[in-house]
């Protein structure tokens, strides 16, 4: 039986290098590239048309959901299994929605990305048990007993999100708006937006509230 050829992007080469070493010993899946940027992951995508992709959300730039749909632009065939840090409850909807066809969090051991893509080899969409509860009931988040600021971040667009992240680490309007090639008048508008979908009164308090959520792991 042939391999499936999957695509690695994650930013961190010994991230990259431990599931390398551990598909190539399963003998079900071969890896034909590796990207460390969002940038990269694209160009390889086009070049190499993966079957699989194993996808790391938090690199700078272009990211999250986004970078799923663009992905999947480029190689319709391919599936799209996310790997990150990123809250499940916050971008796995979003990651699934964009075209993604599996969503596991990093504090999951390797041999669960290896079941994960037997999973979708075999027609199913793996998410945790807490995820597809949420999915399911499509109920507020605050059901599943997280805090109020998972109901607010919800209600974000993609990019709204991906400015309140960027925000959350301590990045200047200006330092954001060159990372995803807009104006800074763009992020400023995306500002003004998050202060009121958020119930934020000022730069200040949407600072805080942005750090607060990184350090909380609600971002």
């Amino acid at each position: 039986m042939a391999r499936r050829t999957v695509l690695l992007v994650d930013d961190h080469p010994a991230i990259r290098m431990g599931v390398r070493l551990m598909l190539e010993r399963s003998e079900r899946y071969t890896v034909c590239g590796e990207a460390g940027s969002a940038s990269e992951a694209l160009a390889e995508v086009k070049r190499l048309q993966p079957e699989l992709a194993i996808l790391d959300l938090s690199m700078d730039g272009d990211d999250g959901p986004q970078l799923v749909r663009q992905l999947r632009e480029r190689a319709a065939n391919m599936q799209v299994l996310v790997y990150s840090v990123g809250n499940e409850l916050v971008y796995g909807p979003r990651c699934l929605k964009a075209g993604a066809s599996g969503y596991l969090m990093k504090h999951h051991p390797l041999p669960a990305v290896l079941e994960a893509l037997d999973a979708i080899a075999a027609g199913h969409t793996p998410v945790s048990e807490q995820l597809k509860t949420y999915m399911l009931l499509n109920a507020d988040i605050a059901k599943t007993g997280k805090s109020e600021q998972h109901v607010a971040v919800a209600s974000l667009t993609d990019r709204e999100l991906q400015v309140l992240r960027h925000l959350g680490v301590g990045r200047s309007t200006a330092e954001i708006a060159a990372l995803l090639c807009v104006s800074p008048k763009t992020i400023g508008a995306h500002r003004e937006n998050l202060k009121r979908k958020l119930s934020l009164s000022n730069a200040n308090q949407l600072a805080s509230a942005a750090a607060s959520m990184v350090a909380e792991g609600v971002l």
